[in-house]
């Protein structure tokens, strides 16, 4: 199976577990701009999509 950039994926639980990462990785960054979007969100919606952000970030780290 061939990704949307090129990219080659396995067939097993690995290759789920690679196409999850990639989706992660380019949805990350457009996601965040719409949470941290003053034009979209309230100044407190805003600081609760940061420290939840953060809370998650800490979760991945081992660190909450």
């Amino acid at each position: 199976m061939r990704g949307a950039r090129g990219g080659s994926l396995g067939r097993t639980q690995g290759g789920a577990r690679q196409l999850s990462a990639k989706l992660k990785a380019y949805l990350r960054p457009k996601c965040y701009a719409v949470l941290l979007d003053p034009a979209v969100n309230t100044p407190a919606t805003v600081r609760l999509n940061l420290f939840q952000a953060r809370a998650a970030a800490a979760r991945c780290v081992g660190l909450g």
